[in-house]
């Protein structure tokens, strides 16, 4: 008996899944868009690394880790260090230290039970914020808003992701909050800065 393959969303449909779900006015579509196809680009990033985790625990990377953490740090503290008119336009910079040090971290942890777990996780948490940015509550339902957009952005409507659902309401993880920024004169239409705070306890 034959058993059907099944494929990852393309990007494209990700984006229209997602915009239909989320269901923006009108007016608001580009900005809505934007803004998943941004979360996306982010989900990609966190992916990615998802290999390089696994590669550190094997691999005598840890001295190096050690080093590339110092030096988001040093990062952090020349953003703190910028004049406040200037901070807004580099507010991304705290989303970068913050997923950076939640990978530098992940890095040193014991593998996890499932090669899909870290990319399911994240999938769920960025839908989380994507819900919370356009006025949807996360709920945690089987086959709710919150499961559903989780699954679109992981690639798989078929994916259940219940149980990363349950995990994120209890240990949120890295939250992402978007902010207006407002026009100025050198960018009259002013902008969308991206902000991440992580909820975890921080080592060291």
């Amino acid at each position: 008996m034959s058993v059907a393959v099944r494929t990852k969303m393309t990007r494209k449909q990700k984006i229209e899944e997602a915009l239909t779900l989320l269901a923006p006015e009108r007016g608001k579509r580009a900005d809505c868009r934007r803004d998943i196809e941004w979360m996306l680009n982010h989900f990609e990033d966190c992916t990615r690394t998802s290999a390089n985790h696994q590669a550190a625990r094997v691999k005598p990377t840890k001295t190096a880790i050690r080093r590339y953490d110092a030096a988001l740090r040093r990062l952090l503290r020349y953003y703190e260090a910028l004049p406040t008119v200037s901070k807004p336009w580099f507010a991304e910079t705290t989303t970068f230290y913050e997923r950076m040090r939640l990978n530098t971290e992940a890095g040193f942890q014991p593998s996890r039970p499932s090669p899909h777990a870290y990319e399911k996780r994240e999938a769920v948490q960025a839908a989380r914020d994507l819900l919370r940015w356009w006025d949807h509550k996360p709920t945690i339902t089987r086959n709710g808003p919150w499961a559903t957009l989780s699954a679109i952005i992981f690639g798989d409507e078929e994916a259940d992701l219940f149980d990363h659902l349950r995990s994120v309401s209890k240990t949120p993880g890295l939250v992402i909050n978007k902010r207006n920024i407002a026009p100025t004169k050198e960018r009259p239409r002013g902008g969308v800065a991206y902000i991440g705070r992580s909820t975890r306890k921080s080592t060291g």
